[in-house]
């Protein structure tokens, strides 16, 4: 009898004990956690890929070195911060083709640095303003919405899902097949990869971390912003349209009509925290009320005020929270660094011979 009871108690340890470690595998499941000082670009995506289990691309130097510091971070934490110690941009992207070659090809020629000009881009990103920088958000994991799409052309069906949740679609521009039948419900992860098979296509999903493009505001070169900067000389050499997005862009919320674009706009701003939901409302019925004033004007004149108001203290303040929140990521090292940088930008172009 004391046999069996001690087998019994011995049994129930054992159960105990593997149960707590298969709960502890999956808490952990997808979460990162490094420690590395000045380790090689590449490097540092594999470990983040293979904890996290996510894909990365990047168009950086794969030899740049890393000083990163997380524990048990999302995947999207991770790559956002990783974002932040390599001063470059992040953003999560499908591409889709009929063939898996013509994918991977894709993303090899972007990793490149080279333009994928025979492929479409497919994204909504919020007028700036909107967004919410506070908080690091996983697309994946948002809500599928199949009960209001519509069957339709696969780039109608990508585009009303990129009206409403922050992805970017990569398909061949000679490529556009019939969605007829299109996922009910799920999370977007799921959602796409069946999307794809219901058109005989391959769909890989991938975080692209992409060098800023910003220049010297704001980019890997830019000054911190306690350094101070000519928010009008910004406007002048990145003039934006009366939604705030930059011009000659693929950004279509402001191809939109006033309606829908206010009502998709209230969708994401309905994700935020409650308290930063009427801030960002607040913002939106300005931008609402400064394209009514601009609609009419001219070129020149619809410049100046995007000057003016890029100028004022309350937009002033916002680049600094922005910019402030980013900072706030950064070692030390890093934001002594980004300003050494802009000084020898500045120095090299003060000593530039003029041009003929």
């Amino acid at each position: 009898m004391a046999l069996n009871r001690t087998t019994i108690l011995g049994s129930l340890f054992a159960v105990l004990l593997v149960s707590g470690l298969v709960w502890r595998t999956v808490q952990n499941w997808g979460r990162v956690t490094l420690d590395v000082d000045k380790m090689a670009l590449h490097l540092v995506i594999k470990k983040i890929e293979g904890q996290g289990r996510i894909d990365i691309g990047t168009n950086l130097d794969s030899n740049t070195p890393v000083t990163l510091r997380l524990k048990k971070a999302s995947a999207a934490e991770a790559v956002d911060r990783l974002a932040v110690a390599t001063d470059a941009n992040w953003r999560l992207s499908y591409f889709m083709a009929p063939r898996r070659g013509a994918v991977k090809d894709a993303i090899a020629q972007w990793e490149g640095g080279n333009n994928l000009e025979n492929w479409r881009s497919i994204e909504f990103r919020m007028p700036f303003g909107m967004m919410d920088d506070e908080a690091v958000t996983d697309p994946r994991s948002e809500d599928w919405m199949g009960n209001i799409l519509k069957s339709g052309s696969l780039s109608s069906v990508l585009a009303e899902v990129s009206k409403r949740v922050d992805v970017t679609f990569r398909t061949p521009n000679d490529w556009d097949p019939n969605a007829a039948r299109i996922p009910v419900s799920g999370k977007v992860s799921d959602a796409v990869v069946t999307l794809a098979k219901n058109v005989n296509a391959s769909a890989t999903e991938i975080f692209l971390l992409r060098k800023s493009g910003r220049g010297e505001w704001g980019g890997p070169d830019g000054p911190p912003r306690e350094q101070g900067g000519d928010q009008t000389a910004r406007a002048e050499r990145a003039p934006r349209s009366p939604d705030g997005q930059p011009e000659g862009r693929e950004r279509r919320f402001g191809n939109m009509a006033p309606e829908e674009r206010e009502a998709l706009m209230k969708e994401r701003i309905a994700k935020m925290p409650p308290e930063r939901q009427k801030e960002a409302l607040d913002r939106m019925e300005q931008f609402r009320k400064l394209r009514e004033e601009m609609k009419d004007l001219p070129e020149a004149e619809r410049r100046e005020k995007m000057r003016e108001l890029f100028n004022t203290p309350e937009i002033q303040a916002r680049m600094d929270e922005r910019m402030s929140s980013r900072d706030a990521r950064m070692s030390p090292d890093q934001r002594r660094d980004r300003y050494q940088r802009y000084v020898d930008r500045k120095l090299e172009r003060k000593n530039a011979p003029p041009a003929p």
